[in-house]
Parts: C-alpha cells; sequence; structure tokens
C-alpha cells in the first residue's frame, strides 16, 4: 500500500462518527475513482455499528467517484464527436445523467443567442445513439428552423427542417 493511501486509510480509521460524512465526501472529491480500492465488509466476522457505517461511507464515496469519473469521461467523448466544447454539456443549464454499469444516459439543454439545444445520449440494442438538435425561429419570424445530428458508433447524419407557423 503507499504511503498516501495508508494515510488515508488510518485518517478513515481515526476519524470520529460525526466526522465520517464529512470524510466520506472528502474521499469522494479527491480521490480519483479507481485510485482507492473499497473492501468490503467481511461477512465472516461482525462489524460493529462504527466500522460498518466507515465501509459504508467509503463505498459510497468510490461509487460516487466512479459515477463521476464516467459520465465526464462520457460527456468529452460525446463533445469532441460533436465538435463542441465539453463545457457547454457539463454546465448546460438543464437535463440529467443517469449511468448503468460502464454506460451513461444523458440529456442536457441550454440556449445559444436565440437558438436552443437540446444533446441526448442513449443505447438502442446496445448501440449507442446521440443526438443533437437546434431550434430557433428564422430571420422572417415565420418559421422555426431545426436542425437535427444524429451520430451512431461509425456513421452520423444532418438534417435540416423549416416549419412555417
Amino acid at each position: 500500500m503507499s504511503d498516501r493511501r495508508k494515510a488515508l486509510h488510518d485518517l478513515i480509521e481515526e476519524a470520529s462518527e460525526e466526522d465520517l460524512p464529512l470524510l466520506s465526501e472528502l474521499v469522494a472529491r479527491f480521490q480519483r475513482p479507481f485510485d482507492f480500492l473499497f473492501q468490503p465488509v467481511s461477512t465472516a466476522s461482525p462489524q460493529t455499528g462504527t466500522e460498518q457505517r466507515r465501509q459504508e461511507l467509503l463505498l459510497e464515496a468510490h461509487m460516487c467517484a466512479r459515477t463521476t469519473h464516467l459520465r465526464r469521461q462520457h460527456t468529452a467523448s460525446t463533445a469532441k464527436r460533436l465538435g463542441i466544447d465539453p463545457a457547454r454539456i457539463e454546465f448546460a443549464t438543464g437535463g440529467g445523467s443517469i449511468g448503468a454499469g460502464d454506460s451513461v444516459r444523458m440529456t442536457r439543454h441550454w440556449s445559444e443567442g436565440a437558438a436552443f439545444c437540446r444533446l441526448n445520449t442513449f443505447d438502442v440494442e446496445s448501440q449507442e445513439i446521440i443526438t443533437f438538435d437546434k431550434a430557433k425561429i428564422s430571420d422572417s419570424g415565420r418559421e422555426v428552423v431545426y436542425k437535427l445530428r444524429v451520430l451512431t458508433a461509425k456513421n452520423e447524419s444532418e438534417t435540416d427542417l423549416n416549419v412555417p407557423f
């Protein structure tokens, strides 16, 4: 075990019960997700309440860090494919993400000037699909201009729709 990891383990062992939630949050924030190996609670030897809580908080911190890592990785990959700044996705005003295993599904939306932008990632029969659409009112004010891009693992297509009011 590295000196840093041992120091972290020692801090966790020495922490008081009331400090465990804060310590858990700090571990989740500052540890790289796969740096901190979680040791599951042994079913062979019963743990005391405090020790059990320590283990639960460590697992929670590890899972939170792993989820954050996967979500950021997915955002960066999606932004690169779309040719946009990852911050536009990461700090979008609306939407959410959900992960299952190593798969991340995401919906984000934001405004760019007068245009409304929406991004979705999802799986269909184990194939990732990315949709990116942008809608705005035409300069004439008589129609909505709707642009849609659909990306799969190997291909992409884009179309424009002009829909009169």
